[in-house]
C-alpha cells in the first residue's frame, strides 16, 4: 500500500513539475530613450518633450514613455534641433546631403507634416521668430526665414562660417545672431531689420563673453563690461564698465538686469545705472533661473519663486532632503510665475528626475541605453549530484559508482528523516513547510538567470531574465568599464580602461575586493582563472588570479582593424606564431571564431537514403571579413587559428555599401554572413557557407571513434584535409543590425539564426532555411523530400511566427545574446543597445515540456482511478487464487 501511494505521489509531482502556462510571461522589454541633450529638453507642465543624444524624439508622462520616434541615418556629429511652437514641436534634422524641418504633434508624437527640405545643406541653428516663422542658420553661413504654415522660405544674406552662435529676437520680427568666426576667437554679429541682414564685427574675443540675452551682452577682459544693442537699428553701444565688487557673475535671461554673488549674497542690479535693486541673503550652494518675469532660486533645501522687481518671495517650497549639487549636472526649469515650478534635475550618473514644486513626480535612469559589456550568471540548482561528484563518479568502475550512488541516496534519506522529525513540533504552528525549501519551476528549468550589464557611466546592473527587474546595482565610480567576466558563478570581475579592477559577489552585487592593474585595451578570459590583456603599443600580458602557473600550452587570436595574430602562451610567456595583415586600403570589419564550448550533437547529416554527409568539425577555425574601400569588394576568409593557414576565401564585388553593417557568425560547421550591396540592385544579402569532410555521402576522413579507450588525438600542426565547400546566397527584405545563432544545453535542437533588424524587429531563421544544399533548377526527389530539403528560393519569405519581438519595437538592438537553459528545447534570447529585451525561443518546439493545453487534472484522476481499481481488484484476485487451491468434491 505504501509503495503504491509513493508511486502516485511521484507521478503527480512530475506532472506539476513540467506543466507551465507561459502565455504573456516569456518576454519583457525596458524602453529607453537614451541620454538627454540639455539643449533639446522642453518641460511643459507634467509632459516632457525632448530630443535625446540617441536621436530619439519622445514625450514622457509620469516618467513613462508616452511616445517616441527614432531617427536613423542622421549625421552623427551634426547638431539636431528641437523647438516648441504653438501648434506642436519643430525638429531640424541633418541627414547626409539634406536637412529636414518637420512639425510634430506634442501629445501623441504624430508627424503633422514636413515643413521644408533643404538639399545639400546642414542646419547649424534653428530658432523661433514668431508663431509662424523660423530662422534657420546653416553650417555654410546661409540664413533663411521659413514659414511653418506653407513651407515657403526667404534666403537672407550669408554670414561667415562659424564654430558657435547665439540668437536673440526683438519686437517686429527683428533678430540678432551673435557668432564666432570659424577657427578663430573673432566675434561677429548679424542684425535683421525686417528686410535685410547686415553683419558687423565686435572687438571682443568669443571666450570673453559671459552673458548674452536680448539686447544685453556682458564680457570680461580685465574687468566686466556691458554692451547694449539697439533693437531697432542694430547699432551697438560703447563698452560700459561694470564698476562693482563681487565674487561671481551670474548669467540670467533678462536684458535689463545683471546678477552677481557677493559675500554669499545674490545681488540684483539694474543694467543701465548699476543700482542694486535688492539682494537675496545668505546663499551658498544654489542655482538661479530667470523666466516668466520671476526668479526661481534653488538652494540646498528650498525652491523659491521671487519677484524680479521687489525681491519679494512669491512662493517657497521646502524640499525635505538636501539637494545633491555635487551629483547634479544640469537643472531645467519652467514655471507659471506664481505657484508652480516644474524642474528637471539631470544627474551625473545619467539619471534624471522631474519635480513639481517640492514633490518628485518621477525618476528615470538612462544607464541601460549605454551598455558596453555583459555576462551571464546562472543560479546553481541543487541536484542529486554536484558537478564535482559527477566528475568523481565518471572515474569509478561500475560497482564503485553503484556503491557511491547508494551511499549518496542513503545520506539524503537520513537527512530527510531528521528534517521531518525536527519539524514535527511546527505542524500546528503553520510553519511546517518552511523548513523544506522548494525550487521555483522557472529556476529549476534554468529560465531564471542574471543578465549582468556594464554601462558607460560606470554602473554594473544585474537584471532578472524572467521579468527584467533590477536585482542589484553596483557603482564603480569609473566611466570607462571595459569588460565583465563571470568565473563559475562564484566570482564576477569588472575591468576598467584606467586600471581599477573590481571583484563583486555575482548574486548580491557586494564588493569583495578592488585592485589596480596595468591599463588594458582588450581582455580575453583563458578558462583557468587567468586573463590575456592587450595593452598599449601592442604589448601583451597574462593576468592570473591564482598563484599557480599553468603548464598547459594555449593558443589564441588577437585582431584589430588591419591585423590578425596567432599567439602561443606557455608558462606565462607569449610568442607570435603567425600574422595576417591587410593592405592600406583594406580593413578587417568583422571577426568570428568557433565557440570552444559549443555542444555537437551529431557528426553528420542523415540523408534521405539513410547515408550520412559528414560535417567538417575541426575546432580551431575562425572567419573574418575584409572590406576593400577603394574597390568596395568584400572578402570572407576562413582560417586555422593555430597555424594561420587559409582554409577558404570568397569575395563579393557587388559595390558593398561602406556605411552598412557586415555581420558574421561561425557555427558548428558553417559560416553565415550578411552585407548590403548596391549591385545589381540595392538589397540585403545573407550568405551561408557549409563545411563538409566530403560532398559525397559516407566519406569520412577524421577519426570515427569517440570512446575514451579508442580516442585518436590529432595535432593541428599536421597536414589536414581542407573542407569541401557548399554555399548559397539569399536576399532578405530587411536591413540587418546584428546576428547570432541560438545555443541550447546539448546542441540537439535545430540551430536558428537570430537577426535584429533596423525596423525594430527581432526574428529567427531556422538553419534549414539557410541551407546551402537547397535544390535549385529541378524537382525534389523522394529521398530529398524525406530528408527535409527545400527548393532554393533566393528571397527569404519570413513567416510571422519567426518574429520573436511580436508587436514590440526594439530600438537599437545592436547586441544579441543566446543563453541555454536546462531545457534542451529552450533558449533565452536577449538584446541590448538602446532598449533591453529578453524572450525565449523554441527552435524545435517544446518537445521536453508540456503545453498549456495539457489536462493535468484528467491525468491525475486517471492515475488515481487506476490505483483505486488496483486496490479493489487485488483482494478479489487473491481470494480466487486461494479458492483455486482447494479441491471441493461433490
Amino acid at each position: 500500500m505504501k509503495s503504491q501511494l509513493i508511486t502516485l505521489w511521484c507521478l503527480i509531482t512530475t506532472v506539476f513539475a513540467v506543466f507551465s502556462d507561459e502565455a504573456f510571461n516569456t518576454d519583457w522589454k525596458l524602453r529607453q530613450i537614451g541620454p538627454l541633450d540639455s539643449s533639446n529638453i522642453l518641460p511643459k507642465n507634467q509632459i516632457l518633450n525632448l530630443l535625446t543624444q540617441e536621436n530619439i524624439l519622445a514625450g514622457l508622462e509620469n516618467g513613462d514613455v508616452r511616445w517616441r520616434v527614432q531617427f536613423n541615418d542622421l549625421v552623427s556629429d551634426a547638431k539636431q534641433s528641437l523647438i516648441e511652437v504653438d501648434d506642436g514641436l519643430i525638429t531640424g534634422l541633418n541627414y547626409v546631403n539634406r536637412s529636414i524641418i518637420q512639425l510634430w504633434d506634442n501629445k501623441d508624437g504624430f508627424l503633422i507634416k514636413d515643413v521644408v527640405t533643404f538639399i545639400g545643406k546642414e542646419i547649424q541653428g534653428l530658432y523661433s521668430l514668431n508663431d509662424d516663422s523660423l530662422v534657420v542658420v546653416f553650417i555654410n553661413g546661409d540664413v533663411s526665414i521659413v514659414k511653418i504654415s506653407n513651407g515657403e522660405f526667404q534666403n537672407l544674406s550669408s554670414i561667415s562660417k562659424s564654430d558657435d552662435l547665439k540668437f536673440s529676437k526683438f519686437n517686429n520680427d527683428k533678430f540678432l545672431i551673435l557668432f564666432k568666426e570659424l577657427d578663430t576667437e573673432n566675434t561677429h554679429y548679424a542684425f535683421y531689420n525686417g528686410e535685410s541682414l547686415t553683419t558687423n564685427v565686435l572687438q571682443i574675443s568669443w571666450s570673453s563673453i559671459r552673458d548674452f540675452h536680448g539686447s544685453k551682452l556682458i564680457y570680461e577682459t580685465i574687468k566686466y563690461y556691458s554692451l547694449i544693442f539697439n533693437p531697432t537699428t542694430g547699432e551697438v553701444s560703447k563698452p560700459n564698465p561694470i564698476n562693482l565688487k563681487f565674487d561671481k557673475f551670474i548669467p540670467i535671461n533678462n536684458d535689463q538686469l545683471i546678477t552677481v554673488e557677493n559675500n554669499h549674497n545674490i545681488e540684483i542690479i539694474n543694467l543701465l545705472n548699476h543700482n542694486k535693486l535688492f539682494e537675496i541673503p545668505n546663499v551658498h550652494k544654489y542655482d538661479l533661473k530667470f523666466l516668466n518675469d520671476v526668479f526661481v532660486l534653488y538652494t540646498e533645501f528650498h525652491i523659491n519663486i521671487i519677484d524680479s522687481f521687489s525681491g519679494d518671495e512669491i512662493s517657497s517650497y521646502f524640499i525635505g532632503s538636501k539637494l545633491p549639487y555635487e551629483d547634479i549636472q544640469n537643472i531645467i526649469t519652467t514655471t507659471d510665475g506664481v505657484t508652480n515650478v516644474y524642474t528637471l534635475f539631470k544627474y551625473q550618473n545619467s539619471s534624471y528626475s522631474y519635480w513639481l514644486n517640492n514633490q518628485k513626480l518621477w525618476e528615470r535612469d538612462s544607464s541601460l541605453s549605454q551598455i558596453v559589456c555583459h555576462t551571464i550568471v546562472d543560479f546553481e540548482i541543487e541536484t542529486s549530484l554536484s558537478k564535482n561528484e559527477l566528475i568523481y563518479e565518471e572515474n569509478l568502475n561500475i560497482l564503485e559508482a553503484y556503491g557511491f550512488r547508494l551511499n549518496k541516496h542513503f545520506k539524503e534519506l537520513k537527512k530527510l528523516y531528521n528534517d521531518l522529525w525536527d519539524s514535527l513540533p511546527l505542524v500546528f504552528q503553520s510553519e511546517f513547510w518552511k523548513n523544506f525549501k522548494t525550487v521555483e519551476q522557472s529556476e529549476y528549468f534554468g529560465f531564471k538567470k542574471l543578465l549582468i550589464l556594464g554601462t558607460q557611466n560606470g554602473q554594473i546592473i544585474a537584471l532578472n531574465t524572467l521579468n527584467g527587474e533590477t536585482v542589484w546595482r553596483f557603482n564603480t565610480g569609473k566611466k570607462d568599464i571595459l569588460h565583465v567576466e563571470n568565473i563559475n558563478n562564484s566570482k564576477l570581475y569588472v575591468f576598467t580602461k584606467s586600471g581599477p579592477k573590481f571583484e563583486i559577489n555575482p548574486y548580491t552585487g557586494e564588493l569583495i575586493s578592488e585592485s589596480i592593474i596595468v591599463k588594458p585595451e582588450k581582455i580575453q578570459y583563458l578558462q583557468d582563472d587567468s586573463f590575456f590583456l592587450e595593452i598599449e603599443n601592442e604589448f601583451n600580458l597574462i593576468l592570473s588570479e591564482s598563484n599557480t602557473q599553468s603548464n598547459e600550452t594555449k593558443y589564441l587570436v588577437k585582431h584589430d582593424s588591419h591585423k590578425i595574430q596567432g599567439l602561443k602562451i606557455q608558462k606565462q610567456k607569449i610568442s607570435t606564431t603567425w600574422k595576417f595583415e591587410t593592405n592600406n586600403d583594406e580593413e578587417i570589419i568583422e571577426f568570428s571564431s568557433k565557440d570552444p564550448n559549443e555542444k555537437i550533437a551529431n557528426v553528420g547529416i542523415v540523408l534521405g537514403d539513410r547515408s550520412v554527409l559528414y560535417k567538417y568539425l575541426y575546432p580551431n577555425l575562425a572567419s573574418f571579413a575584409v572590406l576593400n574601400k577603394s574597390t568596395k569588394t568584400l572578402y570572407i576568409h576562413i582560417i586555422d587559428t593555430i597555424t594561420g593557414e587559409l582554409m577558404h576565401t570568397t569575395y563579393h564585388d557587388e559595390y558593398i555599401h561602406l556605411d552598412e553593417k557586415v555581420n558574421l557568425v561561425f557555427g558548428e560547421h558553417w559560416v553565415i554572413y550578411s552585407y548590403w550591396s548596391e549591385l545589381p540592385y540595392p538589397e540585403q544579402k545573407i550568405v551561408v557557407i557549409d563545411l563538409f569532410e566530403s560532398l559525397n555521402s559516407n566519406e569520412k576522413f577524421s577519426p570515427s571513434s569517440s570512446t575514451k579507450q579508442n580516442q585518436i588525438l590529432l595535432s593541428s600542426f599536421e597536414s589536414k584535409r581542407l573542407p569541401k565547400i557548399s554555399t548559397k546566397s539569399f536576399i532578405l527584405p530587411f536591413k540587418i543590425n546584428s546576428m547570432i545563432y541560438s545555443k541550447t544545453r546539448f546542441g540537439i535542437s535545430t540551430k536558428s539564426i537570430i537577426l535584429s533588424l533596423q525596423n525594430g524587429q527581432i526574428l529567427y531563421l531556422p538553419k534549414f532555411l539557410l541551407n546551402s544544399r537547397r535544390i535549385s533548377g529541378r524537382e525534389l526527389t523522394t529521398d530529398e523530400k524525406s530528408e527535409g530539403l527545400l527548393p532554393y528560393d533566393p528571397i527569404l519569405n519570413i513567416d510571422d511566427n519567426f518574429v520573436i519581438s511580436h508587436h514590440r519595437q526594439i530600438l537599437g538592438s545592436s547586441n544579441l545574446i543566446s543563453i541555454p537553459t536546462n531545457l534542451e528545447s529552450t533558449s533565452i534570447i536577449c538584446s541590448y543597445g538602446l532598449d533591453v529585451f529578453c524572450t525565449r525561443i523554441y527552435p524545435s518546439s517544446q518537445f521536453d515540456k508540456l503545453t498549456s493545453s495539457f489536462d493535468k487534472v484528467k491525468l491525475v484522476l486517471s492515475i488515481a482511478l487506476l490505483i483505486i481499481t488496483l486496490l479493489i481488484l487485488k483482494p478479489i484476485k487473491e481470494s480466487r487464487n486461494l479458492k483455486s487451491l482447494w479441491v471441493i468434491e461433490s
